[in-house]
């Protein structure tokens, strides 16, 4: 019979890692919150000083025995980093930290900082997508992609045909379903009407121009007699109570008389009171007691969005109405972000242009390109209902209200003692420095993956006794690796062309390269504490290095020049893919490496820079791309 005795030691392969978000530094709890936090598991490789480090402070008087005496804990400095294979998602929440900022996601039901939305089922007879409320984030004409469900017939890619706030609409003939807990709908790209867009040249910059204009919805309302206190306003699913005095947030201020209230109406809707967001979908107006409502992106979308109210009011109708077209700012595509235009069908793809491209600037009718893989040409979309893939993007904010400090916990477990899993944190932690490696592809190390640090608050540990702290736990999405030689759209660098979206790149190959982000976080100490009460964050550093096989002068003269260089790097795999881009960069390093019997390199190191967009690196992850999208061997970029 097996012994079972107690533990002498515990193997790596035990220890497990997870990290939650929090509330300024607080895990959440179900007495103050509501609810307990989310961990989300890890898949790391190795780690690197992981937990606290601490600083003993002895006395040593003089005296003629020179004894010491006992030393006092008198500093404590926590934090920790971890390596970990790079997939095709599992870095995507992480990486808010390391961009300081909230991804900007497109309409789906999980997202990471909003409320999700609870899909009830699918239905057969309409061909539908329920839930109680909240789809009306998504439109008509969007690609979603479904997941979740038992019946493959109800997940895939879908058109949507029609929306309210509790039913989707789509193309494809649905089974009957009761969801499953964890169904998710995620918007993944557009379906344009038939011949509803062509691509005409400014010079060599190619436009992506709408046939029609499109026009807003709007509606209007009357203010009949002064509100009271405590009557509600709805808008689209978003309440606003009528108030005697500002307290909480969507509150609208009752006015000395209706002509004063419509125009606090107007304020409210507007983000002009503070603690009260503008309203996502109409921006409104007042003239004595009447108010009207616009939608902020024209088209046909913002059609039929209810309008309510239990004061004394008179609405244009019960829904917005008027809006015709569709508008290039329904797909939430922002300058710089990058899409990919095509689809494996004919009918969804021009013939002669296709593939990813980067979005100069965007109007309701035209999008400007200023890079692409392809070369392009002008052409009319006859016939076609030409689809567009979008993804999430991050990237680091400008502006002051958009920069977010996340703070992070992570648990490492330790195996098990006599009485259950050990376990240790990093409480307050703050993601600093991030590197993606991008190794050469031979042996089993071809493979992307990224080392992470964080700077914490402070560490403890739990014996078995004491347990782990509570939580839902997410398992890894054990996805596949992305390889550097199966799986890589390009690495392009080229000097900054504004006159084409294909300038001439410096280079055709790269042997290595790293992406790295260091946010330079240091911790805060003060007297009376033990470790650290906060952190300072530093400048954005975001650059890197690469080496590429030379084969002409183009990058050390760059580096000489200090041109300005643009780079991007983009991966694609099992339908998914991402792309980092600096659209800025001062060049440093450049001289040529000759070694005998090896090609000849060129080692370049990378200074990113605020380029005009106000910003330094860029990323977006498509979680769904079409297979044409994939990496071709042999193919020039």
């Amino acid at each position: 019979m097996a012994d079972n005795c107690e533990p002498r030691k515990i193997d790596s392969n035990r220890v497990g890692l997870s990290f939650a978000e929090t509330i300024c530094g607080r895990l959440p709890n179900l007495i103050d919150d509501g609810y307990n936090p989310t961990w989300f598991e890890l898949e790391p490789n190795s780690f690197d000083d992981f937990g606290a480090t601490l600083t003993t402070t002895a006395r040593s008087p003089l005296s003629a025995s020179r004894q010491r005496k006992k030393g006092t804990p008198t500093d404590l400095t926590a934090g920790g980093g971890f390596n970990q294979d790079y997939t095709k998602s599992n870095f995507d929440r992480l990486l808010q930290g390391f961009f300081f900022a909230d991804a900007r996601q497109k309409p789906q039901t999980n997202p990471f900082n909003g409320d999700p939305v609870v899909i009830t089922g699918a239905d057969t007879t309409g061909d539908t997508y329920t839930a109680a409320s909240g789809l009306s984030r998504f439109r008509t004409g969007m690609l979603v992609s479904v997941a979740g469900f038992v019946n493959a017939l109800n997940n895939g890619n879908r058109l949507i045909t029609a929306v309210s706030d509790t039913a989707i609409t789509v193309t494809d003939n649905l089974a009957t379903e009761v969801a499953p807990a964890g169904v998710e709908i995620k918007g993944v790209g557009w379906q344009l009407g038939a011949a509803a867009v062509s691509i005409t040249m400014a010079g060599l910059i190619p436009q992506l121009v709408l046939a029609a204009t499109p026009v807003a919805a709007t509606n209007t309302m009357a203010i009949n007699t002064l509100p009271t206190a405590g009557e509600i306003l709805t808008i689209g699913g978003v309440e606003y109570t009528y108030a005697a005095a500002v307290v909480n947030p969507y509150d609208i201020l009752i006015g000395a008389d209706v002509n004063a209230t419509a125009t606090n109406v107007a304020a409210s809707i507007n983000g002009n009171v503070i603690g009260t967001p503008a309203h996502p979908r109409f921006i409104a107006s007042a003239l004595a007691d009447d108010v009207t409502f616009t939608a902020r992106i024209k088209g046909t979308n913002s059609n039929g969005v209810s309008f309510t109210s239990d004061a004394d009011v008179t609405f244009g109708g019960a829904t917005s109405a008027g809006g015709t077209g569709f508008s290039w700012l329904e797909t939430e595509l922002i300058a710089g972000e990058w899409f990919y235009l095509g689809d494996d069908v004919t009918a969804n793809a021009f013939a002669n242009n296709g593939g990813y491209a980067r979005v100069a600037s965007i109007t309701d009718t035209v999008i400007t390109l200023d890079k692409t893989t392809w070369t392009p040409v002008a052409e009319v979309g006859t016939g076609k209902t030409i689809r567009i893939y979008t993804g999430d993007t991050i990237k680091n904010e400008k502006e002051d209200e958009l920069v977010v400090t996340r703070y992070f916990e992570f648990e490492r477990t330790l195996g098990k003692d006599a009485d259950g899993t050990q376990s240790e944190y990093l409480t307050r932690s703050v993601a600093n420095e991030f590197t993606l490696n991008i190794p050469l592809p031979e042996g089993e190390e071809a493979k992307l993956n990224a080392d992470v640090s964080f700077v914490s608050g402070d560490s403890e540990q739990r014996s078995g006794a004491v347990g782990r702290k509570p939580g839902t736990f997410i398992a890894a999405p054990g996805e596949a690796a992305i390889n550097t030689a199966n799986n890589v759209v390009r690495l392009r660098m080229a000097i900054v062309d504004p006159a084409t979206t294909r300038p001439t790149p410096l280079f055709a190959y790269v042997t290595e390269a790293t992406i790295s982000i260091n946010n330079n976080v240091t911790p805060t100490k003060a007297v009376g504490t033990f470790g650290a009460i906060d952190v300072n964050v530093g400048d954005f550093d975001a650059g890197g290095e690469l080496t590429a096989i030379f084969s002409t002068v183009a990058a050390t003269k760059a580096v000489r020049d200090n041109a300005d260089v643009t780079c991007d790097f983009i991966f694609a795999a099992g339908n998914a893919g991402f792309v980092y881009d600096f659209p800025l960069l001062t060049l440093g390093g450049g001289s040529v490496e000759v070694e005998a019997g090896q090609e000849i390199r060129v080692p370049l190191e990378m200074l990113g820079a605020e380029n005009t967009n106000g910003y330094t690196l860029l990323y977006t992850n498509w979680s769904y791309l079409p297979t044409v999208a994939m990496p071709k061997q042999a193919t020039e970029y």
